[in-house]
């Protein structure tokens, strides 16, 4: 909500300062013309009146989640053909065949939540298909963040030494650096993961 309270009050100043911009530059243009100088007073006047409000930096910090490519991708990144899953309440999708080219971008809509979950588990390999099949590229690289990722920090480990696991960087400071991007910070980062979760 504070989020876009700012936007509307930045987009107000916005209009504004084109307000502004706009007498200004009819003020300049016929204040000497004997015909609208009546009018130019007038804007001269609504100037004084308009107002920009000042806008406090945020104190607020967040987070930041940066993905950088291994590897340039090559043109082709995924093909389907015919892919069909079902489970115990029936019919999840069938038939989905689709062929995913470097630069596409592509939103997944379906009625059940649960059918897009298993296309993602299946094209990860937690699951598999009825039938059809898939093939990625030669030049990608797979990457999944589940919409219940709990199973990851199910650990004693601390923050450090989770983060260690998955980095091909295994230099203390250099993962501490990543745990600063996500706002970890000084002793913060010897937490243990399974102190973080929140048990409902």
């Amino acid at each position: 909500m504070s989020q876009l309270a700012l936007k509307q009050r930045a987009d107000a100043n916005k209009k504004t300062e084109d307000k502004r911009t706009e007498l200004q530059d009819f003020v300049r243009r016929f204040s000497a013309n004997a015909s609208k100088s009546s009018q130019a007073t007038s804007r001269k006047k609504l100037l004084e009146k308009l107002v920009v409000e000042e806008i406090p930096p945020s104190n607020r910090k967040y987070p930041g989640i940066i993905f950088r490519q291994e590897r340039e991708a090559g043109d082709q990144i995924l093909q389907t053909e015919n892919l069909s899953k079902s489970n115990v309440d029936g019919l999840l999708f069938s038939k989905t065949s689709f062929n995913v080219k470097k630069g596409d971008k592509i939103a997944f809509i379906s009625r059940n939540h649960l059918a897009i979950t298993s296309l993602f588990d299946i094209l990860n390999e937690i699951d598999k298909p009825d039938s059809g099949e898939y093939k990625f590229g030669t030049t990608i690289y797979k990457g999944y963040s589940p919409n219940d990722n709990t199973e990851y920090f199910k650990t004693d480990l601390n923050l450090v030494d989770w983060l260690r696991q998955y980095s091909t960087n295994k230099d203390e400071s250099y993962v501490r650096g990543f745990l600063g991007k996500m706002l970890f910070s000084g002793e913060e980062v010897l937490k243990k993961c399974n102190g973080l979760l929140v048990h409902q």
